[in-house]
């Protein structure tokens, strides 16, 4: 039985601190797949930048047309 226990607190011990490690890198990937989603779905109007970066495109620029062919070309019409 102390083995057990001894085996089940190392369990939790290992569970917190992989929790608490990956953490910040598991939200951060939620986050990105959360934008890149909206953004293939054409939720989201964007255009990918020189350097690769794809900037988001406020709304009002959008409906003026300032980046709406870009946009199109990308499938967010």
């Amino acid at each position: 039985m102390e083995y057990f226990l001894w085996v089940l607190g190392a369990y939790i011990i290992g569970s917190v601190t992989t929790f608490i490690l990956f953490r910040p890198q598991a939200e951060q990937l939620g986050i990105e797949n959360t934008i890149s989603y909206f953004i293939d779905n054409g939720f989201i109007a964007s255009k990918t930048l020189d350097d690769g970066e794809i900037e988001l495109i406020k709304l009002k620029d959008y409906l003026n047309g300032i980046y709406l062919e870009e946009s199109k070309a990308r499938g967010n019409n």
